[in-house]
C-alpha cells in the first residue's frame, strides 16, 4: 500500500472512528484503520456482553472492506439509508456514517431486512448463533454488522437493533468490537434491551380500624394514584367485594418493531369457587404528557385500535372463551400498540368473595398470565404475577354447664360486626357489616346472621376478614336457659412481602378491650379451622326456685286441710 493510499485510509478511519462515539446508543466499537491485509481473510472474535443466556444472535453485514482497502455499503443498504438518492448532502458515505446511521436509519435497516424488501445474509445463516451464558462470541470480519437478537422463549428481555463493528489498527492487525448489549456503551447509558414485568395487585386493601395495618401495602407514585394502597394479599368476608388491578407496560419497542404483527394481551385466571364473575372497570394507559390515566377504547376486530375483552377458560397458555365464564382476555390491537410504546397500561375491575371460597392459611388464588412480542423474529413470552385473597372461620361449640362433654344441637347464636375505641364497642350498620355464615342450619333474619349448632353442637360462623365481632346466644336448646352473655372476638392477620405470615384469632375483655393471650382465648394461624369459642348452658330443672318450691309445700297443705275438713263433714253426717 502506497503512502496515500494509507494516509486516506487511515483519515478515512479517524472519521468513522470519531462518528462511532457519536452513534453511541446505536452502535458498538468500530475502528479502522490502515490495512495492510484483505479483510476477507481475516476473522476476529468479537464479543456481545450483557444478555440473559439462551438467545440467538443474528448478524447482517452492512458495511465491507474492499479489495482496494477502501470501505462500502453491501448493495443495497445505502438505498435504505437514503431512499431518496439525490441530494450530495444528505447521501449517506462512509465518510459521513456518523452523522447519518442514527437511530431511525438502523431501525429502517432492520425493517427491511426483516420485511425482506432488502436482502442480507445472515453470517449465521442456519438461524443464528446460541448464546451460553451472558456473553455471544461472533467471528467477524473487517466491517460494520447489524445485531437483531431472537430472545429466548422464556426471556423477558426486549433487545433493540444494534451495530457491531471490527476495524484494523495502525499495527495493521484487526480489532475486535465488543457491543454492550445491557446498555452501556463507553459510560453512557442507551436503552438496548428493557425486562417487563406485570404486577396483579389489590386495590385499597382493608387495614385495621385506624388504618395502620398496611405493612404488606406500597404507595405507587410513578402512576399518579399518589393515595392509592395497593397489596398482593388481603383479606375479605363472604359478601365483600374486592377491588383488583392489573398493572404492566408496553415495551419500549424500537421502530423496527412497527414492521411486526404485536402481540399483547393478559389473561386473569380466578380459583374455582371463590369470586363472582368479574365486572371490568377501567382499561387504561398513562398519559405522560398530561399526567394522568386515559381510558382505551375497545372495538370489535382485531384491525382496529384499542382493546379486544372476552371472558372464557384457561388451560396452560391456551385461552377458550366461554360464555359466563369467570376467567377474563384483554387484548391490545397491533394497531394500538404500534402507537404507544413504553406506555403504562392498567385493567381493572371487581368482584366479590363467594361463601364457597377456601378459608385459614389456605388462601384463594388469583393469576394474570401477560403474553407480549420480545423480539423482532415472532417470539412471546408470557409473565405471570398473582393476588392471594383469605377469610376466617370462628367455631362456637354448644355445651351442658354441668358437662362440658355434652355437646347441645338446636342453639342458635348471632354474630355482629362491631368497632372498638378505647373500651366503647359500637356495632356496624350497612353493607357489609354481618358477614355470613356458613354453617349448617345456619338462616338469615334481615341483616343478622344467625346459625343454629349441629348435632354435634357447632354453629359455624365462616369466611370472616379482619377486626373485631361479637358474638351471642338468641335461643338455647330445648329444656336450657339462654347464656345472656356478650362475647367479642378479635381476628388478626399479619402479612409480609406480599403474603400472609399468619393469623390469630383472640377472645376479648369486653370491659378493657384487651385481647386474652393466654389458654384457649386464642388461636395461631396455621391451621383452617379457625378459632373455638365455647358456651355453656344449664338445664332448667337445675335452677334454683325457691318460691316454686314454697308455692308446691302451700298447695299440698290446702289440699289436705281440704280432705281432712271433707272426712270429718262426712263423719257428722254418719254420727248424724
Amino acid at each position: 500500500m502506497n503512502n496515500s493510499i494509507k494516509a486516506a485510509a487511515k483519515t478515512m478511519a479517524a472519521v468513522i472512528a470519531a462518528g462511532a462515539m457519536a452513534v453511541a446508543p446505536v452502535a458498538g466499537t468500530i475502528n479502522f484503520g490502515a490495512m495492510t491485509a484483505m479483510a476477507a481473510e481475516q476473522t476476529v472474535a468479537s464479543k456481545i456482553t450483557g444478555l440473559q443466556g439462551g438467545e440467538k444472535i443474528h448478524a447482517y453485514q452492512i458495511i465491507k472492506a474492499n479489495s482496494d482497502y477502501t470501505y462500502s455499503f453491501v448493495d443495497g443498504v445505502e438505498t435504505v439509508l437514503n431512499p431518496s438518492g439525490t441530494a450530495d448532502a444528505d447521501k449517506v458515505t462512509i465518510a459521513n456514517l456518523s452523522t447519518k446511521l442514527t437511530a431511525d436509519k438502523l431501525n429502517a435497516l432492520a425493517t427491511a431486512v426483516l420485511n425482506s424488501s432488502l436482502t442480507l445474509t445472515d453470517v449465521y445463516a442456519t438461524g443464528g448463533q446460541s448464546v451460553t451464558g451472558d456473553t455471544a462470541t461472533l467471528n467477524l470480519g473487517a466491517g460494520s454488522y447489524l445485531i437483531l437478537i431472537d430472545s429466548a422463549n422464556d426471556e423477558s428481555t426486549i433487545y433493540s437493533p444494534m451495530v457491531l463493528s471490527n476495524g484494523y489498527d495502525d499495527n495493521s492487525v484487526l480489532q475486535a468490537g465488543t457491543l454492550q448489549a445491557n446498555g452501556n456503551y463507553s459510560g453512557t447509558s442507551t436503552a438496548k434491551h428493557t425486562s417487563i414485568t406485570p404486577k396483579k395487585q389489590i386495590v385499597n386493601p382493608d387495614g385495621t380500624a385506624d388504618g395502620t395495618n398496611y405493612s404488606q401495602t406500597g404507595t405507587d407514585s410513578t402512576d399518579g394514584d399518589t393515595i392509592t394502597k395497593y397489596a398482593h394479599a388481603d383479606d375479605l368476608q363472604v359478601g365483600d367485594t374486592g377491588t383488583f388491578q392489573i398493572a404492566s407496560q408496553i415495551p419500549p419497542y424500537s421502530d423496527a418493531y412497527k414492521a411486526k404483527d404485536l402481540t399483547y394481551y393478559l389473561v386473569d385466571n380466578q380459583e374455582d369457587d371463590a369470586f363472582s364473575a368479574p365486572t371490568i372497570t377501567a382499561v387504561e394507559y398513562y398519559d405522560i404528557a398530561t399526567n394522568e390515566w386515559v381510558a382505551i377504547s375497545k372495538v370489535e376486530t382485531e384491525t382496529a385500535k384499542g382493546y379486544i375483552s372476552a371472558a372464557g377458560s384457561v388451560t396452560g397458555n391456551t385461552f377458550t372463551p366461554a360464555e359466563n365464564g369467570k376467567d377474563f382476555k384483554v387484548t391490545f390491537t397491533s394497531a394500538w400498540l404500534k402507537e404507544h410504546f413504553n406506555n403504562k397500561v392498567r385493567v381493572r375491575y371487581t368482584a366479590t368473595l363467594l361463601a364457597t371460597a377456601k378459608q385459614g392459611k389456605n388462601g384463594n388464588e388469583d393469576t394474570v398470565d401477560v403474553t407480549y412480542t420480545n423480539d423482532l423474529f415472532d417470539g412471546t413470552k408470557t409473565d405471570t404475577d398473582k393476588v392471594t385473597e383469605y377469610s376466617f372461620p370462628i367455631n362456637v361449640v354448644k355445651t351442658d354447664a354441668a358437662d362440658n362433654t355434652k355437646k347441645l344441637e338446636g342453639a342458635t347464636f348471632k354474630i355482629t360486626r362491631v368497632t372498638l375505641s378505647g373500651t366503647t364497642w359500637t356495632e356496624v350498620t350497612g353493607t357489609g357489616a354481618y358477614p355470613s355464615s356458613n354453617a349448617e342450619g345456619a338462616t338469615s333474619n334481615g341483616n343478622n346472621n344467625i346459625a343454629a349448632t349441629n348435632k354435634d353442637g357447632v354453629a359455624k360462623f365462616g369466611h370472616l376478614d379482619e377486626g373485631y365481632y361479637k358474638i351471642q346466644e338468641q335461643d338455647p336448646p330445648k329444656g336450657y336457659s339462654t347464656n345472656g352473655t356478650e362475647f367479642y372476638i378479635h381476628v388478626v392477620p399479619t402479612y409480609a412481602s406480599g403474603a400472609l405470615t399468619g393469623y390469630t384469632i383472640y377472645q376479648v375483655n369486653k370491659d378493657t378491650g384487651a385481647d386474652i393471650k393466654s389458654g384457649t382465648t386464642s388461636v395461631s394461624g396455621d391451621d383452617t379451622t379457625g378459632f373455638t369459642l365455647t358456651v355453656t348452658d344449664s338445664p332448667i330443672s337445675e335452677l334454683p326456685s325457691t318460691g316454686a318450691r314454697s308455692a308446691l309445700i302451700l298447695t299440698i297443705a290446702g289440699i289436705a286441710v281440704m280432705i281432712a275438713v271433707m272426712a270429718a263433714s262426712r263423719r257428722k253426717k254418719i254420727a248424724d
